[in-house]
């Protein structure tokens, strides 16, 4: 009978939190990149900080925010990457880079929904309502996926969408199953005239080692996206090199991108490059937060690894 009582007593202390939030009625507390808030517990004025980060995989939730930050080019003011999902009623409230805080407060929201860049954001915005900022820069994307469901009170539809994510995935890693193993793949960014390294980081954290797609020793060392000399790119052999590139906004293509790129003497040095086995991808084909992104990446890549034709003996796996 002691040794029942004790476990007894163990278990209710263990569980009960040390210092949980006491929030008002409607509201609950959350755990995210910024700590620990009370937020509604079925938010209807929703403002999101991020267009491809924020507004996109609430739309893929089927919650419409009221407002949301996108990009600003020369033609006007636009949500990225939303993936033909309808963002004909959310207002715009100025650029991802630096949102208009007033814009934000002039809409009543109930929820922000904030990610780790711009800094300050936290301190900034739950002044106006309560903020939580979900970081998909440092986290696993599906992990992001159910935070952001989490958030919204939609883990149904998560889970569904995941669900469907998992089917579609599996039949494109079966399709090109028998060539992934000998065939090495390097992941290089280009935009503003600058070689990237690109990390195993949001669509990509899911989407690469989801096809089990074999990268290049030196690449997988890479955890953030940092600027990189091209002398790089000689010492850093691959059967395929994949260059993400983004569109000019004047031109709304990334050619221009991929041919200054090609252009580097280095790069035309390059053993992939002699073989001509360099294939360009769109930025917005592979970027953005949502199970559809995810998939479109995966798509994307395994198009570009499944071709024939390909030299599969320029590295020795």
């Amino acid at each position: 009978m002691k040794t029942l009582i004790k476990i007894t007593i163990f278990i209710l202390v263990t569980a009960t939190p040390a210092a949980a939030l006491d929030c008002a009625d409607g509201f609950r507390a959350f755990t995210h990149a910024a700590g620990e808030d009370c937020i509604p517990v079925n938010p209807e004025r929703i403002v999101t900080l991020q267009d491809q980060n924020g507004l996109l995989p609430l739309l893929e939730l089927g919650v419409t925010p009221v407002g949301s930050a996108g990009h600003i080019t020369d033609a006007g003011p636009v949500f990225r990457s939303l993936r033909g999902f309808d963002a004909t009623d959310v207002a715009f409230i100025g650029s991802y880079r630096e949102p208009d805080a007033e814009a934000v407060a002039a809409l009543a929201p109930d929820l922000i929904i904030a990610t780790p860049w711009p800094e300050g954001a936290y301190e900034t915005y739950s002044r106006i309502a309560p903020t939580i900022i979900i970081d998909m820069f440092s986290q696993p994307m599906d992990a992001t996926l159910l935070q952001f469901a989490d958030a919204v009170g939609r883990m149904d539809e998560a889970a569904a969408l995941q669900a469907q994510f998992e089917t579609e995935i599996a039949t494109i890693r079966q399709e090109i199953d028998d060539v992934l193993p000998q065939t090495t793949v390097s992941f290089v960014g280009y935009w503003d005239n600058t070689i990237s390294g690109v990390p195993n980081k949001q669509s990509l954290s899911l989407a690469i080692p989801a096809l089990e797609i074999v990268r290049t020793p030196y690449e997988q060392t890479i955890d953030d996206w940092v600027p990189l000399s091209v002398e790089i790119l000689g010492n850093n052999p691959s059967d395929i090199m994949i260059l993400i590139a983004n569109a000019d906004d004047q031109v709304g293509s990334m050619d221009p991108a991929v041919a200054e790129f090609m252009a580097n003497p280095v790069v035309q040095a390059t053993e992939v490059a002699k073989a001509g086995q360099v294939f360009a991808v769109d930025s917005k084909s592979v970027y953005g937060t949502s199970w559809g992104a995810v998939l479109d990446a995966a798509r994307a890549f395994a198009a570009v690894i499944g071709q024939d034709g390909i030299n599969r003996d320029l590295v020795v796996e």
